[in-house]
């Protein structure tokens, strides 16, 4: 066993890259979400993507089954390792993954991607209107952004409760049990309404719209907790 010394935000992210995929994907808000973001970033005109915060790769592997050449990044090494074991052989595009600090896009040049994704990732970082501002930089005229994150009345309770629920009504709830238990501790310590720095959904319509998107779409998701946003960045005239 190493004596490293784990940062906190280390050890929940280990923590919940444990159980995150026994959990998540089962719940139907969930599986909403990611079906929204794949249909949102698909299409012939979109070759590219940067996904922020990509976590297991839910929507990455997604993404490159249709073709899509993605950039998952994220700051959790056992977060990608479980991507890295989820890629199939033969997709027909790429997923390049990138461990690191969502604060260093400034590694790409303005206009760098067709697309990004955020997906419940914002709320979690240090910063987080820095980062949106890079990942606007990043994305070229013409291109899009799919983000789902939490709404400025957000609620963890609901949530939790809800999926408290679910498992308790699901043939599976015995296997299911430790690992919505590891969830559940994760989501209590990452709680977006606890964090000192917030970026709301509200607040990311704002930015955009001064920042020469057309906001294309704006749906709840997570029960009305959260929502996502598709918007397009305008082309100049």
């Amino acid at each position: 066993m190493s004596s490293r010394c784990i940062p906190a935000d280390e050890q929940v992210w280990a923590s919940y890259a444990e159980s995150y995929d026994h959990i998540l994907p089962i719940l139907p808000f969930y599986q909403e979400a990611v079906r929204r973001h794949v249909e949102a970033l698909s299409g012939a005109r979109i070759r590219s993507v940067i996904d922020v915060g990509a976590g297991t790769g839910n929507v990455a592997v997604h993404l490159a089954s249709r073709g899509v050449n993605v950039t998952a990044m994220d700051v959790s090494g056992a977060m990608l390792d479980r991507l890295r074991g989820k890629i199939p052989a033969g997709l027909p595009a790429g997923i390049q993954i990138v461990e690191q600090d969502a604060h260093l896009l400034n590694r790409w040049p303005e206009a760098a991607f067709d697309a990004a994704n955020i997906l419940l990732a914002l709320f979690a970082m240090r910063g987080p209107r820095q980062v949106f501002r890079e990942i606007i930089r990043v994305v070229r005229p013409g291109g899009r952004i799919a983000a789902t994150e939490p709404r400025r009345s957000f609620q963890l309770k609901r949530l939790l409760d809800f999926v408290d629920d679910f498992v308790r009504r699901s043939p599976s709830r015995d296997c299911l049990r430790e690992h919505w238990e590891r969830v559940r501790n994760a989501n209590l310590v990452l709680d977006p309404a606890r964090r000192s720095e917030r970026l709301s959904v509200e607040e990311m319509i704002d930015e955009l719209a001064t920042s020469g998107f057309t906001i294309l779409s704006v749906l709840d998701s997570h029960l009305g907790q959260c929502a996502t946003i598709c918007a397009e960045k305008k082309t100049p005239q």
